[in-house]
């Protein structure tokens, strides 16, 4: 029996290090993102709950909210011209930016009232871990904050305007905006790291423009969009300064380093290819061009 435990012993002390020799090593970035009120604590049960339904209540009420507000304003609206209720237009006239404050909200006090009781955390330790990471993501929203600012700025002064009959003048064809879009996307939410910021700037300007270009033309405005929504997620992928990417690299405790090298491989080739097949031109449809991309990809 003796010899046995030994030997149990010895097996579980090599699994062990064979373990901890196959974890990635963390570098001194991501180390200091566990330090402090961010900590994980040790001897306390790991429970996948925990995680799991707090998400789902911010998910859950994020779109209630978002259903909520679109009923309440199609009410709002004078009765000779309201609008029927039906879910596009109800999405259209939603409010998301309110009902993701509330959802988060109501998230964070669905974790506080599970964590009390298993004593995970103390009220103490929950308020300190909250207002660190209220602290983690100041940078970001400061960054969306200002790229709003921007586009409304540029939306005021009617820089799409300008730049519409600047190239309607020297005869530019609409069907380029897509790929050029898309190469300003591309740069853009690499510098800023935000998705939603490079949106809040492209938006304003791109949208109005092709649709003084083109009449609005409803395949070069999808396009449009298409090219705005895909090209802002770049950045997310590969910067590294995006806030997606730091808390991946966190979360799975992976070399920062190690996860840009690993992503950007398949975002570089995919994102690559796609602006070689502008869309809307005459020789390429958005089907042939989704085709062309999604394999490369």
């Amino acid at each position: 029996s003796s010899s046995s435990s030994s030997s149990s012993a010895a097996n579980a002390s090599g699994n062990e290090g064979v373990e901890l020799r196959d974890r990635p090593a963390l570098d001194k970035s991501t180390s200091e993102e566990f330090s402090g009120a961010l900590a994980p604590k040790s001897n306390v049960p790991y429970r996948w709950f925990n995680a799991a339904l707090p998400f789902l209540v911010v998910v859950i009420a994020t779109l209630l909210g978002m259903v909520l507000s679109g009923v309440y304003a199609i009410r709002a609206e004078p009765e000779d011209t309201r609008e029927a209720m039906s879910v596009l237009n109800i999405f259209s006239h939603a409010e998301a930016v309110p009902a993701l404050i509330w959802s988060s909200t109501l998230g964070c006090v669905v974790l506080l009232a599970m964590l009390l009781p298993q004593r995970i955390l103390s009220l103490k330790e929950f308020m300190d871990a909250w207002v660190e990471g209220v602290k983690d993501i100041m940078e970001p929203l400061i960054i969306l904050m200002l790229a709003w600012a921007l586009g409304q700025a540029l939306e005021d002064i009617q820089t799409n305007r300008f730049i519409a009959n600047g190239l309607d003048s020297n005869g530019f064809s609409v069907k380029y905006i897509p790929v050029i879009t898309t190469l300003i996307g591309f740069l853009m939410s690499y510098a800023t790291g935000s998705a939603f910021g490079t949106m809040g700037i492209l938006f304003p300007l791109v949208i109005p423009t092709v649709c003084e270009l083109s009449n609005a033309d409803y395949n070069a405005i999808v396009q449009a969009c298409a090219a705005v929504l895909a090209s802002s997620i770049f950045g997310n992928v590969v910067s590294p300064i995006a806030d997606i990417t730091i808390l991946t690299t966190v979360a799975s405790q992976c070399n920062l380093n190690s996860h840009l090298i690993t992503a950007s491989g398949p975002s570089l080739w995919g994102r690559g290819s796609s602006p070689s097949m502008p869309p809307g031109s005459s020789c390429c449809s958005s089907f042939r061009s989704s085709s062309s991309c999604s394999p490369a990809l």
